[in-house]
């Protein structure tokens, strides 16, 4: 009799199990539809022959309806699409290493995209190159990203070189990350050759053992996070020592960990000379009146005393610092201080210097006559004090 069922069927009709290579194929569907990115098969010229849902998503259209289109009806425009066909020929003919390809390409409602291609060469069975494979990523929001950082960095860039006093700025083991332009100019470098550097490690005009200290200040300073500020007598590009207040402060990053420090340099060697000129000229102004042997005094146009010198406490019998925030109403009677207001009027109300014969009684209570000269002391326009001398 013959066989119930033929060799290697089954009963009752039910399909066979699917095999191994059936479960593969399955298994690589689903993956190429799962996977965000465009995925492309393309023949030797460019030919799509197969698109993924996600690569149809990206452009707008259907899947399907993109099998037999070529890959430069995606191209943004004609030097696009020029760019492209060479690239595919000379992959086609030279076969180099697979390399990222970034383009810009036009969807189907008109936008423009800017994409990313990974891409390898497409084998037949006996491994000669018949097309390519290739993953499409959109970037168009990560480009847009990187140029508005990089619109901010060379925002900023612009900004610290406009800035006219130094300013630097370091990572947390002290090398430079960036400086402007009056930096370099102050330490005579191009800021291409103190980028990526240490203080130290650069020929500066500063001498090893400077370089040196600064640089275990800004350590210090990453260390023990904060603000510092201290003044430097630096030795320049040209030669000059300068004076620099430099005011530095650490930064943070993302993370909140400190990054490295940030300075600036305020030159302030012109302040400092001022400074010294009016200590001098005070300490020639005070030695002048110290040893006259004539009263001087100066008010302010209520009346108060803001000096005397040691003459005029010697009659007055006060010492000079306490008499300073006195009237003439503290220090002398009544009938004097107000003849003393009122030659002070004279000069304030005529603006113009007045010399006066003037009786006052001092502390022994004896009289003297003085033959008084007046003159006023303008201080931005504006009369300030009369000033004496006896």
């Amino acid at each position: 009799m013959p066989p119930a069922h033929p060799p290697g069927g089954n009963s009752g009709g039910t399909p066979p199990p699917p095999s191994s290579r059936d479960d593969s194929e399955i298994r690589y569907r689903a993956l190429v539809e799962t996977i965000p990115h465009g995925i492309l098969e393309l023949d030797a010229k460019g030919t799509i022959t197969f698109a993924n849902s996600a690569h149809a998503r990206i452009y707008g259209y259907r899947a399907d309806a993109m099998v037999g289109r070529s890959i430069l009806d995606q191209c943004a425009n004609d030097k696009e699409r020029l760019r492209v066909k060479a690239h595919l020929a000379f992959i086609m003919d030279q076969q180099p290493h697979p390399t990222p390809w970034y383009g810009v390409d036009r969807t189907r409602d008109g936008r423009l995209i800017n994409t990313q291609v990974e891409w390898n060469y497409r084998l037949d069975s006996g491994g000669a190159i018949v097309g390519l494979i290739a993953v499409t990523s959109d970037i168009t929001h990560r480009k847009r990203a990187e140029k508005a950082l990089t619109d901010n960095l060379s925002f900023m860039n612009t900004l610290i070189d406009t800035i006219p006093n130094p300013v630097f700025y370091k990572d947390q083991q002290g090398y430079f990350l960036g400086c402007n332009v009056a930096y370099a100019e102050t330490l005579g470098l191009t800021k291409e050759r103190i980028l990526g550097r240490r203080l130290i490690d650069l020929q500066t005009t500063l001498q090893s053992d400077m370089a040196e200290h600064y640089h275990r200040q800004d350590l210090l300073l990453i260390q023990n996070t904060g603000i510092q500020t201290h003044e430097e007598k630096i030795r320049c590009a040209d030669g000059v020592h300068r004076i620099f207040e430099l005011n530095k402060a650490t930064f943070s990053d993302a993370e909140d960990q400190v990054a490295g420090l940030v300075g600036i340099m305020l030159d302030i060697t012109e302040r400092k000379q001022a400074l010294k000129a009016l200590k001098e000229s005070q300490d020639l102004f005070e030695a002048f009146m110290r040893h006259l042997p004539g009263l001087a005094f100066m008010k302010d146009p209520n009346g108060v005393y803001l000096y005397v010198n040691n003459s005029f406490s010697h009659y007055s019998g006060l010492r000079a610092l306490d008499q300073i925030g006195l009237s003439d109403q503290q220090l002398w009677d009544a009938s004097t201080a107000e003849a003393l207001q009122a030659n002070d009027r004279v000069v304030l109300d005529s603006k113009t210097a007045q010399s006066h014969m003037e009786t006052v009684q001092l502390s022994d209570h004896e009289k003297r006559y003085l033959l008084t000269a007046r003159f006023p002391v303008f201080k931005d326009n504006l009369l300030f004090a009369p000033v004496s001398y006896t």
